[in-house]
């Protein structure tokens, strides 16, 4: 019953921050979409495609603030000090709104 309400609780975040940036997740041709890789990862992880991204954040499923990056370019965002499990990650603008959100797995 745990799991399932769990499971549920989970779905239900990962909707609710889709759809706080549902303008964002839209395709876009002269923004591609934003990539994670790897994923899962243990140790870090990096973007592609990211040359409108300003800020990284990462979220638990319960909407807490974890950690905050300033991006830069081919950097490696270090997670090792993190537990296992799922996040959200979204990505700011230089206007401070959000370009899009994803799924991260630590393991």
């Amino acid at each position: 019953m745990k799991q399932l309400l769990l499971i549920l609780f989970v779905t239900l975040s990962s909707l609710s921050f889709a759809n706080a940036g549902a303008m964002a997740s839209f395709p876009n041709p002269t923004n591609p979409e934003i990539t994670i890789f790897p994923n899962p990862t243990s140790q870090f992880f990096q973007l592609s495609n990211d040359s409108a991204v300003e800020s990284v954040v990462i979220y638990n499923l319960f909407g807490a603030k974890i950690k905050s990056f300033e991006h830069q370019i081919d950097a490696r965002y270090n997670i090792m000090d993190m537990p296992n499990g799922m996040y959200l990650i979204q990505f700011l603008g230089d206007d401070r709104n959000v370009i899009a959100t994803k799924r991260l797995s630590k393991r």
